[in-house]
């Protein structure tokens, strides 16, 4: 008897035919795709496979214990598997085995198995070597086991593993799960990680390379862990731990600081709730078919709604807002369609297994190429721009061609690593591995500078040195803790960073809780609530303190320039207030409806008592291009800076509107200064144009390829831009500042409006024609000369943030001002003897607040050029300015993050 057909419980059925030897011939897929198979003669040996993409062709031997197998592609790639003993090329003895570990390292030229992929196969298709080999155990009848006993890629050392009570070292122990596995590394030293198992082969101690050892304790079915510990100069110390209901699913998971988080489940064993460690919980619910319906929030309001189609796929989701998306499929159940609530469709469209066509909200089609082999080979945008993938036979990209036709050429090695890499203007990059483990040993770029890198046993990054470079650079070593692999050291250029983690059992165990500085000195500390949502930050003891709800969204941030609160939409995460306390300051944002996506619509900033409120206004369209703005900025007093004995009148909290940070015109134009992160700000007498009550609107259009091709009305004038195919920009027309660009084959920016630019082989701007620019071997700027002979250098951690600023402007003494990081952004800066003189936060309104101590000198000030307000539930970006060099509020957002660093000059 012979299936001739199966269908699914939906209705959908695959259908299979036969010859007249029983032989599968063909098989049907729901949409009606077949695949044909031959065979060599009256056998049952597949020797053909005919697909919509071509036929594959299958070539097998068996010669006593040799067994052969090649298979070739519709193009032509061929790949081959081989077992056989005692191939002569391959070295009887492997001299280089890992220590601590009890191997057989003889007869390493049988029982293996050698793997050519078609790349190597087109290159050395009778090369042993170059071929990927697995070596196998013994069984206990002395014959080939199927478990692997080392593995070599052809430019490595053999990789090996032991496995419990093996019965000799070269033979198969009670277990196929390894023990021990070890290689040796280039420089003669041994990456081994031990693992000590229970009967049931779950790990019950781990000894990792670098010496870090940790415990798993099970439960008595020796299945569920229920602790586990790691080995420190005191003992074990328990980091987590978990309870289990009979099926195995946790019902408590205790973190290292003793934070528990709870959970339940229905007869089913579906989760139904879970409880956080502040006793916030989120529930779900199941429908009758026990498909997930709605996910409850810890408000107890629906977070998350899906519906089903007739095949179990999700059919609809809602979101916290009330925004319903639904979806389509085909009889493969791949997605072929979204429809949003303003009607605008996202379809999918397929050919064979590849999609070929995918239609945006704005009917705009992007464009998918492929070859025999289903590999994605060119790219179509909307206005027919075409980038193409050349790959090689094992369908690795090995050159990308740009819609202008400029190609960028990657070099592999027989392992498939990149080592080599060719841009459009002949400058080569090269990439080193080590023999041992293979890790990445250096790279020289264009210029013949080399990045080389140092490990650890475990290979964790241990040390980064610049070689030949062209400008000194710093090395960098890091530095990990003994009883957790926590970096707790870096030493560099500046000095020594030292960083600490909270003590197990407390809030925050095992998190980053303190950072001390060489550059500036200064000390970084975190605070966790049990939640582990950061509470507090101090800088030298400068506290800030932040507050969150029930949803884990920000509702609270204390700092230097007052207690700012923020309100939500609803259950989402999107920002409707942010406020100052003791003050007229205060920010509203407006937004669509959900059938309109919740799109950003306005934002109202509240500068001042007596005084209308600025707005922004914004239409956009369904790929939240920005199609037209309305805006009314209204700067107290015209414009002019509040006199220093004005400071602490006007509010409670002793806060006055500063200045302007820009007009939004500036950042389309380059403003009065070349940059387009707007003016440098700082306190002075005298600040300020008479700006006024202004009304200015601004119509946006786009071309298909969503670039900003063109705008009109008073706010921004009428321009025009245009583009090439690979999206450099090549002129900007308007009656203002009118821009033309030249790019060499690199898309590098050569002339623009008069001025020449020139670039060195990696890349980097070092003439724009008004500055020059040096770099360094780690890719960083490191300094910038004018036209009038001021020097401005910077000074880098081994993290690459900038930590100093000096300024060398003629005869006049340097200026130097050295900036702390925390995470990602800029948060206060400093004098070189240490004295904080600034910090930096996320709010404001289009201008600079500042708080003045009682001698004058000004202590923290901000400005807000964008925020991230994370929650449980997702993210959403805010851009309360105008920042309209970019076309989209994701690309504003992205821009006003390098604005809003730091009052300072963001240099090119």
């Amino acid at each position: 008897m012979q299936v001739t057909s199966v269908t699914d419980p939906f209705g959908r059925t695959a259908t299979l035919t036969y010859d007249g030897e029983g032989r599968l011939t063909s098989t049907t897929d729901p949409l009606g795709m077949t695949s044909r198979y031959t065979y060599s003669g009256t056998g049952t040996t597949i020797t053909g496979l005919t697909t919509p993409y071509g036929t594959t062709h299958f070539q097998s031997a068996i010669v006593g214990d040799m067994r052969l197998l090649t298979v070739t592609d519709p193009l032509g790639h061929t790949e081959k598997m081989e077992y056989i003993q005692g191939v002569s090329s391959i070295p009887f003895y492997d001299a280089h085995s890992p220590a601590g570990m009890a191997l057989f390292t003889s007869n390493m030229n049988d029982r293996d198995t050698y793997v050519w992929n078609p790349d190597v196969y087109a290159q050395a298709p009778s090369d042993f070597t170059k071929a990927t080999i697995y070596h196998w155990l013994h069984s206990q009848v002395g014959l080939t086991s199927r478990v692997l006993e080392s593995i070599k890629h052809p430019l490595q050392n053999w990789l090996w593993y032991s496995y419990p009570n093996q019965f000799w070292v070269g033979g198969v122990g009670t277990l196929d799960k390894p023990s021990a596995i070890g290689v040796q590394l280039g420089d003669g030293k041994t990456d081994l990680t031990t693992l000590a198992r229970n009967a049931t082969g779950h790990v019950i101690e781990r000894v990792g390379p670098d010496g870090h050892t940790t415990f798993i304790s099970y439960a008595a079915n020796g299945i569920d862990p229920i602790t586990v510990s790691q080995q420190t100069p005191q003992g074990p110390v328990v980091v987590a731990r978990a309870t289990y209901n009979a099926q195995h699913e946790p019902l408590t998971t205790t973190n290292a600081a003793g934070e528990t988080t709870t959970y339940t489940y229905n007869a089913a064993g579906q989760l139904t709730s879970k409880t956080n460690p502040l006793g916030e919980t989120t529930r779900y619910v199941y429908d009758a078919s026990g498909y997930l319906s709605t996910i409850v929030n810890a408000n107890g309001q629906p977070q998350a709604r899906f519906t089903y189609d007739s095949e179990g796929r999700v059919a609809s989701y809602t979101n916290a807002g009330g925004t319903t998306v639904r979806y389509t499929y085909d009889a493969l159940n791949r997605l072929t369609g979204i429809t949003y609530p303003d009607g605008t469709t996202r379809t999918y469209t397929y050919q064979n297994l590849n999609v070929v066509a995918v239609k945006n909200r704005l009917n705009q089609i992007t464009r998918y190429g492929y070859d025999a082999d289903g590999r994605l080979i060119s790219i179509t945008n909307p206005t027919g721009a075409v980038t193409t993938l050349t790959r090689n036979a094992d369908e690795k990209v090995i050159a990308i061609t740009d819609p202008d036709g400029h190609t960028t050429d990657w070099m592999r090695d027989i392992e498939e690593r990149v080592i080599g890499r060719t841009g459009p203007l002949q400058h080569v990059t090269t990439w080193t591995y080590g023999t041992g483990a293979g890790r990445l040993q250096g790279v020289t770029d264009p210029l013949g500078q080399t990045t080389a890198y140092g490990y650890t046993l475990g290979g964790k990054l241990a040390s980064l040195q610049y070689l030949h470079a062209q400008v000194p650079t710093p090395g960098v070593i890091f530095t990990y803790g003994a009883s957790f692999p926590h970096l707790i050291a870096m030493t560099d250029g500046t000095g020594t960073t030292h960083y600490a983690y909270g003590s197990v059992g407390a809030p925050g165990a095992l998190r980053l809780t303190t950072v001390q500085t060489p550059l500036p000195q200064a000390t970084i500390r975190y605070a966790y609530d049990a939640n582990d949502d950061l509470i507090h930050q101090s800088i030298n003891g400068q506290m800030q303190t932040f507050g969150y709800d029930a949803l884990g969204r920000l509702t609270g941030d204390t700092n230097a320039l007052g207690a700012f609160t923020y309100g939500y939409l609803g259950q989402t995460a999107l920002v409707t207030s942010q406020r100052l306390a003791g003050s007229p300051v205060a920010i509203r944002y407006r937004y669509l409806s959900p059938t309109h996506d919740d799109r950003l619509q306005a934002i109202l900033n509240t500068v001042a008592r007596g005084q209308p409120p600025t707005s922004f206004s914004y239409r956009t369209n369904a790929l939240d291009e920005i199609t037209r703005i309305q805006a009314r900025p209204v700067i107290p007093g015209g414009g002019r800076s509040p006199r220093p004995r004005d400071r602490n009148e006007g509010d409670s909290a002793g806060f006055r509107l500063f200045a302007p940070v820009d007009h939004p015109t500036d950042a389309l134009f380059g403003g009065e200064g070349e940059e387009h992160e707007g003016r440098s700000l700082g306190p002075g007498p005298g600040y300020g144009g008479p700006v006024g009550a202004f009304l200015g609107v601004a119509s946006l259009t786009y071309d298909a390829d969503q670039r900003l091709v063109g705008t009109t009305g008073n706010l921004f004038g009428r321009t025009r831009y245009t583009y090439d195919a690979a999206n450099n920009l090549l002129a900007v027309h308007n009656s203002r500042r009118p821009f033309t660009g030249y790019y060499n084959a690199a898309n590098e920016l050569i002339a623009a409006s008069g001025r020449t630019l020139t670039y060195n082989a990696d890349g980097e701007l070092t003439n724009d024609g008004a500055r020059t620019y040096t770099w360094d071997a780690a890719y960083r700027l490191v300094a910038v000369r004018d036209g009038t002979g001021t020097i401005t250098t910077f000074a880098y951690n081994g993290l690459d943030e900038r930590v100093a600023t000096i300024t060398h402007a003629g005869q006049a003494a340097p200026v130097t001002t050295d900036t702390l990081w925390c995470g990602i952004t800029i948060c206060a800066a400093f004098t070189p003897s240490g004295t904080l003189t600034a910090q930096y936060f996320p709010q404001g309104a289009l201008a600079y607040y500042e708080q003045a101590a009682a001698n004058g000198s000004l202590v923290a000030r901000s400005a807000l050029a964008w925020q991230w307000l994370q929650g449980r539930y997702g993210a959403r970006k805010i851009a309360p300015g105008i920042r309209l060099w970019v076309h989209t509020m994701r690309d504003i957002a992205k821009v006003c993050k390098e604005a809003g660093r730091s009052d300072e000059r963001v240099l090119p």
